[in-house]
């Protein structure tokens, strides 16, 4: 303990030497001759100068005296204090007037605690002179022992590898001291308690406590390469400038426990391979650590994430912390792939990563079904139905796609169709093709029973299952309510427009690919159809057959069918007949039927078609069947007219307004117009047959005086009344016609 004392100030009598003016001489060498004689003063020392306060040694520095005269110094100095307490004097920095100090300093050592001042008397041969005295300087020995605290290691803590070689500037145990005289020098021991041996500086050999000198002073460091795990106490103590050392109570200690090693035994388990749950159980043991001991926080789960697709993990990104509910990781997500560590740490610091090498792949998402049918016979699928024509027997592979993005398909499970006169065995089908699953056939015969609804269930690499019920329903009705219309008659046209319905399909529904238009042909012959041939399919273009055939027969008819095969037939009575052709006249003659050259009851004029015409196109009350006669008495009457080398022909009729056109004999029959008509034998009568030959036959003469006889052969012209038409409508043209040489 440092004992203070109450400075008290005072004042001194301090005799002052006053040398008056002297003379002295002395000679160097014996001799005689001149000598020189210097009359001088010494001056006093001047500036004493202390420090205001010390610790048992006070430094006193003061101006060096010299002669007034002569250039000559001082011999010496001898320094007393005085108490400012109690006024005693006594000698300083070890000097008196009989062993006075040479320069003009000196450490008055061993000073008491109290105040004091200093008197410097400078001597000169006998002669002295005393300054003035110092200001006071207060003196407090230092008699407490200095302070050392350590930094590192610190009592009672675990120290891994990384605190042994950060702790300290340089690794091994550091601290501080302090002291009011100064820091001399720190000294450590190390024990290694589980030896009791102590650290030499080099090695831990030494069995007696042995203190090694640290470097530096009031901040120190010992060099210790790390030690071996285990328990080791560290003492450090300091000595003062004044030699006061750290007693054994007051020494620096701390009892720490080095352990670089981790804990040892721990693991982590969890299921490599799929989840299909919202969590992942995950078994963690810590294992055990014999140096510090397992930190009681516990550790760290962590785990990284990659994206799961089609059944292989991506790229993993970092490690993060997460915490397990209930020994299961529960935040973890669908098309993810996981891994995980556990961390586990000492009470050290030193921390052990256990892992697994395997990944969890978590899908929870059912895969995406597809389902459709090939190698179909009398089968259709529509949405969750399966139609099956059962008038006949049939057959189809069942097909389904998967699709799952995460862990992939796997496999489909196909059901088993017991049903009286079916055939399926149940199967699970895992190797696909093009893609798909495809099952084995599904096969009925000929009116089986319906079956009923099945399940088709597509599972994915996880075991994620998607299943999809299956109706297999009987449809052997054919569609209804459909028909097929076209023109009854005549076409002057190659195409004929053809209006089709295709109707309903309450089962399998309507083929989409349509219908088919069939037709059957038959020889168009005087106006009449032959016997029509079997009918073929005939493609439409625009709704219209554009490959109609003239002088040909049509019937149509239209087959629409199910998609599983049941066919409607729908036909129509009307029956198509093309003529695409104009009539022509083809000949033209007269006839005698009495005396060759004279124009005369008997006679005919015929004028021959290249087809049949329409009759009513003559007379109007003529129809289109068969021969068309006028014969009646008196109906018909034929008229020559007179016109000179050339008489004309024409015909009336009662009943019906008869149109030919002109007829140009070609000769003169006549010497004045001349009318035919009569009754029974000697009528005139007009004919058109079937074959297109109409006839005018003359009747008995008005003025037989107008006749010619003997009128040589002529060559008629008859030039078609515009109008006329076949039974087609196409028109006859009005353009005349000329034949050979004849005559009544």
């Amino acid at each position: 303990m440092t004992h203070r004392r109450l400075l008290v100030p005072f004042c001194a009598a301090v005799a002052i030497l006053t040398a008056g003016t002297a003379g002295w001489a002395f000679w160097t060498q014996p001799g005689t001759g001149a000598a020189t004689v210097i009359t001088a003063s010494l001056d006093a020392p001047a500036d004493v100068t202390v420090p205001a306060t010390s610790t048992g040694t006070v430094h006193v520095t003061w101006t060096a005296a010299a002669l007034t005269a002569g250039d000559r110094d001082a011999d010496g100095y001898y320094v007393r204090r005085v108490g400012t307490s109690d006024g005693v004097s006594a000698a300083a920095c070890g000097t008196s007037a009989s062993a006075p100090a040479t320069s003009a300093a000196c450490d008055d050592l061993g000073v008491p605690d109290g105040g004091y001042r200093y008197l410097v008397t400078a001597v000169y041969g006998s002669w002295t002179a005393v300054s003035e005295p110092s200001a006071v300087v207060a003196v407090t020995n230092d008699d407490t022992p200095p302070t050392v605290a350590l930094t590192f290691p610190t009592d009672g803590t675990f120290v891994n590898a990384d605190d042994w070689a950060s702790g300290c500037p340089a690794p091994g145990v550091c601290g501080t001291a302090g002291d009011p005289s100064g820091v001399a020098s720190v000294a450590v021991s190390v024990r290694q308690n589980s030896t009791g041996l102590y650290w030499t500086g080099t090695d831990f050999a030494h069995s007696a406590e042995t203190f090694v000198t640290a470097t530096g002073t009031t901040t120190w460091t010992l060099p210790v390469p790390r030690p071996a795990d285990g328990s080791y106490t560290v003492h450090a103590r300091a000595t003062d400038t004044l030699g006061t050392t750290t007693p054994a109570g007051g020494y620096a200690t701390a009892t720490t426990t080095v352990d670089a090693t981790g804990p040892t035994g721990g693991s982590i388990d969890y299921i490599s391979g799929y989840h299909t749950g919202t969590s992942l159980a995950i078994t963690l043991a810590a294992g055990t650590d014999t140096g510090a001991g397992l930190d009681a926080a516990g550790g760290t789960v962590q785990r990284a994430a990659a994206t799961l697709s089609a059944g292989a993990c991506g790229t993993f990104g970092p490690f993060a912390a997460v915490t397990l509910a209930a020994g299961a990781d529960a935040t973890v997500a669908s098309g993810t792939c996981y891994r995980y560590r556990y961390v586990v740490s000492d009470n050290a610091g030193n921390s052990t990563t256990y892992a697994s090498t395997g990944a969890a792949k978590v899908d929870r998402t059912p895969p995406t079904t597809t389902l459709a049918l090939t190698a179909v016979t009398g089968g259709y699928l529509s949405g969750s139905t399966i139609y099956f024509n059962g008038s006949a027997a049939g057959g189809f592979t069942l097909v389904d796609t998967v699709g799952d993005a995460e862990s992939g398909p796997a496999s489909v499970t196909f059901p088993a169709v017991g049903a009286t006169g079916w055939l399926h065995a149940a199967e699970t089908v895992t190797i696909t093709t093009g893609g798909a699953y495809h099952s084995a056939a599904f096969s009925w015969t000929a009116n089986p029973s319906t079956p009923g609804t099945y399940t088709v269930t597509g599972r994915d690499a996880a075991g994620n299952a998607a299943a999809t019920a299956v109706s297999l329903t009987n449809d052997s009705a054919a569609p209804a309510g459909g028909s097929i219309d076209y023109p009854d008659g005549y076409r002057t046209s190659p195409s004929v427009p053809v209006t089709t319905t295709a109707g309903t399909d309450a089962g399998a529904g309507l083929n989409q690919a349509g219908g088919a238009v069939q037709r059957a042909a038959a020889t168009l012959s005087a106006g009449t159809c032959g016997a029509f041939g079997p009918f073929v399919t005939v493609t439409l273009a625009g709704g219209a057959d554009t490959t109609a055939a003239t002088g040909t027969c049509y019937r149509y008819r239209y087959l629409i069918s199910d998609n599983v095969g049941n066919t409607a037939t729908y036909a129509s009575a009307a029956v198509v007949k093309v003529d695409t052709v104009a009539p022509t006249v083809t000949s033209i003659a007269l006839a005698n039927g009495g005396a060759a050259g004279t124009a005369e009851s008997g006679d005919s004029l015929a004028i021959q078609f290249s087809e049949q015409l329409a009759a009513a196109r003559f007379c109007s009350t003529w129809t289109g069947s068969g021969t068309q006669n006028l014969n009646g008495n008196n109906q018909v009457v034929v008229t020559i007219t007179n016109a000179g080398g050339n008489d004309t022909l024409s015909v009336s009729a009662s009943g019906c307004a008869f149109t030919l056109g002109t007829i140009a004999l070609g000769a003169d029959y006549v010497t004045a117009t001349t009318t035919y008509a009569g009754t029974g034998s000697n009528k005139s009568s007009v004919s058109l047959t079937t074959s297109g030959q109409l006839t005018v036959t003359l009747g008995s003469p008005s003025a037989p005086v107008n006749l010619r006889v003997g009128v040589p052969a002529g060559t008629p012209t008859y030039t078609p009344v515009a109008g006329l038409a076949d039974l087609a409508g196409n028109p006859l043209a009005s353009t005349p016609f000329t034949g050979g040489s004849t005559r009544f």
